[in-house]
């Protein structure tokens, strides 16, 4: 059994967080139930995704990345239900965009509570942000060659959660359990440095300049595998 919150901080999900409306909570229970039975993303997931593709400094159209969350295969109970969850998932969207071109201060990753252990499970965020990342990796390679230490900073956290989440990090337990506690602040702190390189917020005018064109075959190599694997797509199963 677990619930869903807004946070920025471990504090606020253990204790008073945001608890996510009831839209959130229906959708994040419908997606559980098509992630037991197939390849849909877990709500926790899902906020990850679409995280990542309001960061992404170009726009990848609804129909190419709404299969990505249920998967290819999954099929509705009926057209309603389909169109329903399409059109809570595409609500969901827009609020995080809203958030981050408006009040980007005002953030917080939808992350869950383990009601039997009161743990906070954040790790498949991390990894359905980094499946946002492998659908334009050119852009993200464009964001890697920014020579802004703040933007630097953001991607280091975002490698080394993802080296956490996927079980290849080299950190000793003691700075995985000090990672695992600090996970929600940093996710927090990196979308919102991230999300000011978008073309309508001010720092992508200040470090415009700074962006340089990078070619498919480099960005790919850039790009964490989904297997899990911890290399690179390109020396990984983009090497099959």
């Amino acid at each position: 059994m677990s619930r869903y919150h807004w946070s920025d901080t471990l504090e606020p999900v253990l204790d008073e967080g945001i608890e996510a409306g009831e839209d959130i909570r229906q959708l994040g229970t419908k997606l559980g139930k098509l992630a037991e039975e197939g390849a849909a993303m877990p709500a926790v997931e899902m906020d990850g995704f679409v995280a990542g593709l309001q960061v992404l400094p170009e726009v990848v159209p609804a129909p190419e990345w709404v299969v990505h969350v249920w998967g290819p295969e999954t099929e509705f109970d009926n057209i309603g239900e389909g169109m329903e969850m399409e059109a809570a998932l595409l609500g969901h969207y827009h609020g995080v965009g809203r958030t981050l071109e408006e009040e980007p201060d005002r953030y917080r990753p939808l992350l869950e509570e383990d009601m039997r252990d009161g743990g906070v499970v954040w790790k498949p965020w991390i990894l359905g942000f980094a499946r946002a990342m492998r659908l334009r990796p050119a852009a993200w390679a464009r964001i890697e060659s920014i020579d802004d230490l703040d933007v630097q900073e953001a991607l280091l956290v975002m490698q080394r959660l993802h080296e956490a989440a996927n079980g290849t990090s080299g950190l000793e337990p003691e700075g995985l359990d000090l990672l695992d506690e600090m996970a929600p602040m940093l996710i927090c702190g990196m979308v919102r440095e991230l999300s000011s390189l978008r073309p309508s917020q001010g720092g992508a005018k200040r470090r415009e300049a700074n962006l340089t064109e990078v070619s498919p075959s480099t960005a790919e190599g850039q790009v964490p595998c989904a297997c899990g694997s911890g290399r690179a797509y390109r020396r990984c199963c983009g090497a099959h």
